[in-house]
């Protein structure tokens, strides 16, 4: 039976030499018919806010018996927010083998990774041309007629200014693209 448990990454600092134990990742360990894959599920928590389920005995030693497959503790910030997305990733990952299964396809590591990374719910976000031409429509209902001008005109600029890529999104906005669009409007 294919178990998802969750787990911290124990990685030593390179200049100390001490287990990090600030802002670290949470990995997914899933074992399957002999097989196992450590997936890094996006989530990072700092050490002493991270309960790994493992039952500890009187003199503090642990025991093989788990309790639940790890979790932020329920008193940190966004322990529910990072728990319900540790749970998403866990029931995905049972659909993606249970979906395999009905399908005859083989279950391997690499067929599991490649699921998970072509999630369709992790799709990039629109182009920023389409987003910018829907808020226009929208607002043209609320705002001034001059306002409008003003929004198709840095439309129209931007546009010009990005030429031939027409398939820029929101993750490509950053602070060395809107400078070199702001040179661009005062040079040109």
């Amino acid at each position: 039976m294919p178990t998802a448990n969750f787990f911290l990454e124990k990685r030593l600092d390179k200049l100390s030499g001490e287990l990090i134990t600030y802002n670290v990742p949470i990995y997914l360990d899933f074992s399957f018919n002999g097989k196992r894959m450590q997936h890094f599920t996006g989530f990072r928590i700092d050490a002493n806010k991270w309960d790994d389920g493992i039952e500890k005995t009187r003199e503090g030693v642990p025991s093989r018996k788990r309790l639940h497959s790890g979790k932020a503790k329920r008193n940190t910030s966004n322990s529910t927010e990072i728990n319900a997305g540790l749970n998403a990733l866990s029931n995905k990952v049972n659909e993606i083998c249970e979906s395999a299964r009905a399908l005859k396809i083989p279950l391997t590591v690499e067929y599991l990774r490649n699921e998970l990374k072509n999630d369709p719910t992790k799709k990039r976000s629109a182009n920023i041309f389409d987003a910018f031409t829907i808020y226009i429509e929208e607002k043209k209902n609320s705002d001034a007629e001059n306002t409008i001008k003003k929004y198709t005109s840095t439309l129209n600029h931007l546009t010009e200014f990005c030429g031939k890529r027409s398939n820029i999104d929101f993750l490509d906005l950053n602070l060395s693209f809107l400078e070199r669009f702001k040179s661009y409007l005062v040079k040109d």
